[in-house]
């Protein structure tokens, strides 16, 4: 159940402390989710998915994590990070051709020094 699911995910973030509060954010999860499609249990069917909920909490436990499966998910997220620093180092060597791609067309293209008028005017006497 998504509901249940969800609680479990607020438990390991450590909003949901006991299976109680599980229990009572998994309905509020399936209940809202029968709102949106516009069904409305009777009490018979309540109690039903009240049941499922119930046992489906109770059975996620509190399995701990491994050390192995720690270890599996540090080695993930430091791969993780190594393949994004690559990625930016590439983009700022990419950035950094860019502009000096951009800085070199700048320098390149002539300045026009003014226009001087080099004939002088005589006067005739």
């Amino acid at each position: 159940m998504a509901g249940v699911k969800a609680a479990e995910q607020l438990a390991h973030a450590g909003s949901l402390q006991t299976n109680e509060e599980k229990f009572k954010s998994a309905q509020e999860t399936v209940y809202a989710a029968l709102k949106e499609i516009n069904v409305t249990p009777t009490d018979n069917q309540k109690k039903l998915i009240d049941d499922f909920i119930q046992e489906a909490v109770n059975d996620l436990g509190h399995a701990p994590v491994s050390e192995a499966e720690k270890n599996a998910q540090i080695a993930k997220i430091n791969q993780d990070l190594a393949a994004v620093q690559a990625e930016n180092t590439q983009l700022k060597q990419k950035l950094t051709t860019i502009q000096s791609t951009a800085g070199a067309t700048v320098i390149q293209q002539p300045v026009q020094a003014p226009v001087q008028n080099t004939q002088t005017q005589t006067t005739q006497n």
